[in-house]
């Protein structure tokens, strides 16, 4: 009897216990002195870029990348970014936990978004200015031609170019303007473009010259043909100005060769103006003519097949030039069967090539041309 009054008092006390425990309990969730761990669940967001076209840059991809549901539970990922106009945004989204009735339980998880990056960057468009030219008028020299050189405008924009540069005085000019570009409802909308302006020239001439170097010949002797004469053809010189000019031309060996000049034009001050002159040029020629030489052939007889005369030519009419070798190949110094001689008989011991080199080893054959009267040559068996 007595043991099992202890129990009964055991079961109550333990009652109480757990009561007083359930309270207490209650009492430090209500004031936030204990929290029950929640799952934590962290989801990203995708990322994406665009050029700018007045339309939205979005992205729904999403991903959960760290935290695990409970089994009867399933996200509900709605990805709300936008960004149209220049510049970055997060692209934030609206996280949910479901049940399998549906009901939001998201309360039982630390749910963390990692957002991704919406941008929009203004879209490159390089225009173009063209090149104009005139001579010196006292009037300002003016091209309002401009093309896109890379790029293209979003739909419905259209632009414009105006400030064109006008230059008056001689020189060379950048063809400098300015753009502006407009959307279809007549708004500017120029500062969503990254514009960038490439500039034509514009050249006002002083005038226009024509130089005329002078031309000179000579048979070839080793040395250059060269002409150092020049004169202003057509034009003149600004009050001031003066022309400096060398003759570059020179040709050696026998062909023909344009007489070219360097030539600069300088004000009263010593500053450069040849670009602001419109030059052209009637360039001469420098002709350098081979050198004749006659060389005779002798007449050979020998076996067929016997040793070969290796002197058997002589030059009997022109000069080397001083240093200068001659070599000659007779069709008798050819081996049987290089040529058509090939058997006994009376021929022609014509001239089978020549050759010239200067007193350096260089090859000057083509400064020569040679003229020769043949021998005999008998060949017996």
């Amino acid at each position: 009897m007595r043991k099992k009054k202890l129990s009964v008092y055991a079961i109550g006390v333990f009652g109480v216990a757990l009561t007083v425990g359930m309270i207490l309990l209650t009492l430090l969730i209500a004031t936030g002195s204990f929290r029950l761990r929640k799952t934590k669940i962290v989801i990203q967001t995708g990322s994406a870029q665009k050029e700018y076209s007045g339309t939205p840059l979005t992205n729904s991809k999403w991903k959960q990348i760290s935290g695990t549901l409970a089994p009867e539970h399933e996200l509900s990922v709605k990805v709300k970014g936008e960004q149209t106009e220049i510049g970055i945004c997060e692209n934030q989204a609206e996280v949910r936990v479901l049940d399998t009735s549906g009901m939001d339980v998201s309360d039982q998880y630390d749910i963390e978004i990692r957002p991704g990056k919406l941008e929009v960057f203004r879209k490159k468009i390089i225009f173009l200015s063209y090149n104009a030219d005139k001579v010196y008028d006292g009037t300002p020299l003016k091209e309002e031609s401009v093309i896109v050189q890379n790029g293209w405008l979003s739909e419905g924009d259209s632009w414009e170019a105006y400030d064109f540069a006008d230059p008056v005085s001689p020189g060379v000019y950048n063809n400098s303007y300015r753009i502006r570009i407009l959307n279809k409802d007549n708004v500017d909308v120029t500062k969503e473009y990254d514009v960038e302006c490439e500039y034509g020239s514009l050249t006002i001439y002083y005038g226009k010259l024509i130089v005329e170097t002078g031309s000179a010949s000579k048979e070839y002797d080793g040395t250059p043909c060269v002409n150092e004469e020049y004169s202003l053809r057509e034009g003149r010189l600004e009050s001031g100005h003066r022309i400096h000019a060398a003759c570059t031309g020179s040709i050696t060996r026998a062909g023909i060769s344009n007489n070219t000049i360097i030539l600069y034009i300088d004000d009263a001050q010593g500053n450069d103006v040849t670009s602001m002159y419109d030059i052209s040029y009637m360039l001469g020629e420098l002709i350098v003519t081979p050198v004749t030489l006659y060389v005779q052939t002798m007449d050979v007889r020998r076996p067929y097949s016997g040793t070969v005369y290796e002197n058997d030519w002589a030059l009997i009419g022109g000069e080397l030039v001083a240093g200068d070798t001659l070599e000659v190949t007779t069709t008798q110094q050819m081996q049987p069967g290089m040529y058509d001689y090939n058997r006994p008989g009376t021929y022609e011991n014509s001239l089978w090539s020549f050759s010239v080199r200067d007193s350096q080893g260089r090859d000057v054959t083509d400064s020569y041309r040679v003229a020769y009267e043949c021998g005999v040559l008998i060949l017996t068996e």
